[in-house]
């Protein structure tokens, strides 16, 4: 693999249930999540304004997983997200595969990478 990326086609939609003073969010108001850092942080689009980085742990996701306490806003719909990886072959060709691919929450894998990154066999 030579890059990758993320594509968001989509952005997951939260619906907020209880204010948030800081984004000027009230309930009723959607966030748009477009990217997912880990640790519940995500680039987010609030009241039109972008925000890099921003801590998102408030957030319930639709399998009711993620905020555990003042939880301020519930996943209503997963977004659509790819990941493309530049590749190079042995002969020096280079081009994009899809790796996978997230829509509204199912996961497809393309198996592409399989046979070079084998899962570990125990003897």
């Amino acid at each position: 693999m030579v890059a990758g990326v993320q594509v968001i086609r989509q952005p997951a939609r939260i619906l907020v249930t209880q204010p948030i003073p800081d984004l000027h969010l009230k309930p009723g108001d959607i966030i748009l999540r477009f990217n997912r850092l880990g640790e519940g942080a995500a680039d987010i689009c609030a009241s039109g304004t972008w925000h890099n980085n921003y801590d998102a742990s408030f957030t319930t996701e639709k399998n009711g997983l993620g905020c555990r306490r003042h939880c301020l806003g519930t996943v209503i719909e997963e977004g659509v997200r790819e990941y493309w990886v530049r590749v190079k072959t042995s002969s020096g060709q280079m081009g994009w595969m899809l790796s996978f691919k997230t829509t509204r929450g199912e996961l497809w894998d393309s198996s592409n990478f399989d046979e070079l990154c084998p899962e570990p066999t125990s003897d």
